[in-house]
């Protein structure tokens, strides 16, 4: 059954690379939100969150572990002063491109035994499921 197919390569492309990232005590969450402070610094805990995929409490205390960790801080904005802007600091800027390397070999390990053109056609046929997924959500809201 699809469904059941988006669930294991959701399910067992996370757990792989959680256990690439477990060297350093890291999950594939954490390194989501740097990559996404990395390409948005100062967004906010809201929009990381979107990325994610979990509820607002969990988000709070991944990026909780971030500071702690020293990988994030936090600075109000100085437009609107209700807003928090999260930005990476030396330490996560330092461990980005070793993050983007573990990324890469995990996609390397996910599409091995494919060919470039195999490859092409998943990612193309993949985008157009989202695209429709979309398209029904927004129907139904």
């Amino acid at each position: 059954m699809f469904i059941c197919d988006i669930s294991m390569l959701n399910r067992l492309g996370k757990a792989s690379l959680d256990e690439m990232l477990q060297i350093i005590d890291f999950s594939w969450r954490e390194m989501v939100v740097l990559m996404v402070l990395e390409k948005k610094p100062g967004a906010t805990q809201n929009f990381v969150g979107k990325f994610l995929q979990t509820d607002k409490s969990n988000v709070t205390h991944i990026i909780q572990g971030l500071e702690t960790k020293t990988f994030l801080i936090r600075k109000t904005c100085e437009k609107d002063r209700r807003y928090k802007g999260l930005y990476l600091t030396s330490v996560s800027r330092k461990l980005l491109p070793w993050l983007h390397e573990q990324l890469r070999l995990w996609q390397e390990q996910c599409y091995q035994g494919l060919s470039q053109e195999e490859i092409t056609i998943y990612q193309n046929l993949n985008q157009k499921i989202i695209d429709n997924l979309f398209a029904f959500s927004d129907s139904k809201i």
